[in-house]
């Protein structure tokens, strides 16, 4: 919009010249969700089969478990960190692992509370999920809001008719406080209240767990929109546009758990929150919206339970977490916000002069004004926002029907308009009611926007189409470069574009500066790859992912860089006995030395004092093989054997060699298997026999 004026209002006030009415919350009445509308609909079975969608939201991945990073070992507590390094798949920490941790916990309590070390693990595990592993922003986010606070933990529901007070984790809590916390954020247990209220109607519903796929096949789609009995067309209708116009932003604000759970991201303000909630719906799936999928009506709870931390329907009802306070009414604006986190908003109410319009940011402060603007302009913005994919959505105040006598404008309801019509040159309409057995209504209709006009509706548009950028959806975890070792890691997963163009990677230092010559990045795939030198210091980077129309997003990555651990002693040889004039033949087990980083290693063998081997006895470093012939005199000799890797560090043990006048005896001993001498040859019990195995220490 091309604002030629501007004006401060309040978003449902008056604006200061009085050119257009007071903005209403659109449904506040009975006109949205009367008896009528769903009796005649035919609910969806709440038993239909799960089946496999062609979009899934993401899903958590199964795998070996990942060596944790060093912060894991701090936590005092056996049973959280145990817990902690079950949760680790494929350097990730899962939604159904800190699940378990805090289940364990509640489980540990009893009828105790949570002491002060326990809640100093659980803060460090939130401090640390991004260190040296990833963490989606969905999990990270309801982590931190269990452990650190959050303001809709004042209250439980619970699917309970009333919410009790709850509070936040600390130092002292009950199980039970633990248990419903988890359940808030973690199992999405905290239900939304059973008791409804829309105007003067009251009724009652009860959750129970559907078996739907999140998406059907084909993926998620505005046909899946389909309201019930609740007086939220404000927001159905907003979701219906988004899916239509960007299914991906859809499909990436669910987190599948793989556990019957999902997190469900919605935007308060522009900044991401997010809600966890099960698959149990209000009577089964059959109240409220309705579909072959779960997904829009998971959506609906979820912003259901989102009330808890406050109110955000534009409407001033607020019955806290419970299907009341979104049934009663709302302004799409909110509801095209909640879905997309555009930046950038419009309303445009009609007048017999024109049209008024207020640009409006993500906080729905309005940033411009302009009045009495004309249809053709309006409607030549409208095409351009529908091109662009920019959602719109029609606020009517007008009851119409078709020639046939079913019903197309709806007063005091929200409908998507989805599209325009060149050849008859209307706006293609839907409405949220969608389809059901006997309806007295169209599900798309066509209108001109002089009719919209002259009936003072109102036309609310986002900014969230193709000039939405990539969102960062995971924070890369702290990467550890050992010096001389190759190693890669990659960011491809980091990044989403919610429509779904390519993204390319580029990376610089923290200061601007290029990366330094050791590390690469491939810009296709968003693999970084290098060895640091044994010069190299620690390095903080920024990459950026763009996509095909220019627009990116960053997030900033820290590299340590670690000297290589030296090889280590892991199994000590045992000291070994030789009968004087016989032939020696020892060979140190492979096993002996380990090295951390799994480099090569080269033996060399000297007298423990470090002088030369004697001169009757040799060492091949490439066999590991003593060899020699014991001298006649009998003595006892203390053998140094040093295992180096290709960075020069080095690890050694010593150990004894006595030439005895008499046999060695090392009959069961052999078999450990665990290091020292071994070669695969009879057990040497004869005293005249050549010495060829030698035990591991004991």
């Amino acid at each position: 919009m091309s604002a030629n004026s501007s004006s401060t209002r309040n978003l449902f006030g008056q604006n200061d010249d009085s050119s257009a009415p007071v903005l209403p919350a659109f449904q506040a009445g009975t006109a949205d969700w009367s008896a009528l509308l769903f009796s005649a609909a035919s609910a969806a079975s709440a038993t239909t089969a799960a089946g496999t969608g062609a979009t899934t939201g993401v899903k958590t991945v199964v795998g070996a478990t990942s060596t944790p990073p060093a912060w894991v070992n701090t936590l005092a507590n056996a049973a959280i960190a145990t817990d902690m390094k079950a949760a680790l798949v494929n350097g990730a920490v899962t939604e159904p692992g800190l699940a378990k941790l805090m289940t364990d916990l509640t489980t540990n309590l009893g009828s105790g509370k949570l002491t002060a070390s326990q809640f100093a693990d659980l803060k460090t595990i939130a401090a640390n999920l991004n260190t040296g592993v990833s963490t989606s922003a969905y999990l990270k986010y309801a982590f931190n809001a269990l452990v650190n606070g959050n303001a809709a933990n004042a209250t439980w529901t619970g699917g309970n008719a009333a919410s009790v007070a709850l509070g936040n984790l600390a130092a002292g809590a009950t199980a039970t406080q633990v248990s419903e916390l988890t359940g808030k954020w973690l199992l999405g247990t905290d239900l939304p209240s059973s008791s409804v209220v829309m105007g003067s109607t009251r009724f009652s519903v009860t959750e129970s767990t559907v078996n739907k796929p999140l998406f059907a096949t084909g993926g998620a789609s505005m046909n899946d929109i389909n309201q019930g009995y609740l007086g939220d067309c404000y927001f159905l209708s907003s979701a219906a546009e988004v899916v239509y116009q960007n299914a991906s932003l859809v499909s990436s604000m669910f987190t599948d758990n793989g556990n019957g759970t999902y997190g469900v991201r919605l935007y308060e303000n522009g900044v991401a929150q997010y809600v966890t909630v099960n698959s149990a719906l209000a009577n089964g799936g059959s109240i409220f919206n309705h579909a072959s999928d779960l997904w829009a009506s998971l959506a609906e709870k979820a912003f259901a339970q989102l009330q808890a931390g406050g109110v955000y329907t534009g409407n001033s009802v607020n019955y806290g977490n419970s299907y009341s306070t979104i049934g009663n009414g709302g302004n799409p604006i909110y509801g095209l916000e909640a879905l997309t986190g555009a930046k950038v908003l419009q309303e445009f109410g009609g007048s017999s002069s024109g049209w008024v319009g207020y640009n409006l940011n993500a906080s729905f402060s309005v940033t411009s004004y302009v009045a009495n603007q004309s249809g053709s302009t309006l409607l030549n913005e409208l095409i351009a926002d529908l091109n662009a994919h920019d959602d719109v959505i029609l606020c009517s105040y007008t009851n119409a029907y078709d020639s046939l006598g079913k019903q197309t404008l709806v007063a005091g309801h929200a409908m998507s308009i989805y599209g325009y019509d060149t050849k008859t040159g209307l706006l293609e309409v839907r409405n949220p009611w969608g389809s059901a057995s006997g309806q007295y209504w169209n599900t798309t209709f066509e209108v001109s926007l002089a009719t919209l006009q002259a009936a003072g509706d109102w036309i609310m548009t986002d900014s969230a189409g193709g000039a939405l950028a990539p969102m960062l959806v995971s924070q890369t975890a702290t990467q550890s470069f050992v010096k001389g070792k190759a190693t890669t890691f990659s960011v491809a997963g980091a990044f989403v574009d919610p429509v779904g163009l390519a993204l390319t990677y580029s990376a610089t230092q923290a200061n601007g500066t290029a990366l330094p010559s050791w590390l690469s990045l491939n810009a296709s795939t968003g693999v970084f790859s290098g060895a640091a030198p044994t010069t190299a210091s620690a390095v903080s980077i920024v990459v950026t992912a763009r996509d095909s129309a220019g627009l990116a997003a960053s997030e900033t990555i820290s590299v340590a860089i670690a000297s290589p651990a030296a090889p280590r002693l892991a199994a000590q040889t045992a000291n070994q006995t030789v009968t004087i004039g016989k032939a020696v033949s020892l060979a140190l087990s492979a096993s002996t030395f380990i090295d951390p980083q799994g480099e090569a290693l080269t033996y060399s063998a000297t007298q423990g004092n470090g002088s030369a081997l004697p001169t009757w006895l040799s060492f091949n470093a490439a066999s590991r093989l003593f060899s020699g012939t014991a001298p006649s005199a009998a003595g006892t000799y203390a053998l140094k054997v040093t295992a180096t890797d290709t960075g020069g560090a080095a690890a050694s043990e010593t150990f004894n060699l006595t030439i005895s006048s008499s046999a060695a005896r090392v009959a069961g001993m052999l078999g450990s298997g665990s290091g020292g001498f071994f070669n695969p040859q009879p057990h040497a019990v004869d005293p005249a026999a050549v010495l060829h195995m030698l035990a591991p220490a004991a």
